[in-house]
């Protein structure tokens, strides 16, 4: 296999007790040139050989975190631990993806955004704003999660959901459909939203 890029030994950071290598392609593909520098990688574990998947301007990808697929990892967004991101996702901002989270298909992280834990990001789902998505919780299909939003443990937001404000979504909830979560509200227990529910405000809602 032809390897798509090196790393460069004279163009490195120390960076949380790791020495990181910036990324030169040595081919064409996807719009990148070869011999354009991209962000930092501990090694060349962190980054597939394989796919178009690429590495931007100064995000940081290490430890045991891997970018392979079509994925795009760019601005100062950082991929570490054992996290993975595959598939056409795109990572970016200053947002972190970490612990064994993944991110995959046409999903989109951004801003400051925090996905971590056993958390999955997927289909065409996007996250940002300062939300956290982290434990064990699913976002998929088209849900939006944004500005200071929480979803976590074993929630689900699916469909066209949408978890918003300081809103927390958390236990087995779900929301799905066109259901909304916004404001200080917060579901938990088995709680559904769905169809074209919104909850809103200071409510708290369980089942």
């Amino acid at each position: 296999m032809e390897e798509k890029y090196e790393l460069l030994k004279n163009d490195t950071i120390n960076y949380r007790e790791s020495t990181l290598y910036r990324v030169r392609a040595l081919r064409g593909f996807n719009g990148i040139r070869k011999g354009s520098k991209g962000g930092f990688i501990r090694s060349k574990k962190n980054l597939s050989q394989e796919g178009n998947c690429w590495i931007k301007n100064d995000a940081k990808v290490y430890e045991n975190a891997l970018i392979s697929g079509d994925a795009i990892v760019s601005d100062n967004a950082e991929v570490f631990n054992s996290a993975k991101i595959f598939g056409n996702a795109h990572v970016f901002g200053l947002s972190q993806v970490f612990g064994n989270a993944k991110v995959y298909n046409e999903a989109e992280v951004s801003e400051l955004v925090k996905v971590y834990g056993d958390a999955r990001v997927f289909d065409s789902a996007k996250v940002y704003g300062n939300a956290l998505v982290f434990g064990n919780a699913m976002v998929c299909q088209n849900a939006k999660i944004y500005k200071n939003a929480i979803v976590y443990n074993f929630a689900i937001i699916s469909g066209e959901g949408e978890v918003f404000g300081n809103a927390r979504v958390c236990e087995d909830a779900q929301v799905f459909g066109l259901g909304k979560v916004s404001g200080n509200a917060q579901i938990y227990g088995d709680a559904i939203i769905f169809s074209n529910m919104s909850v809103i405000g200071n409510i708290q809602l369980y089942k």
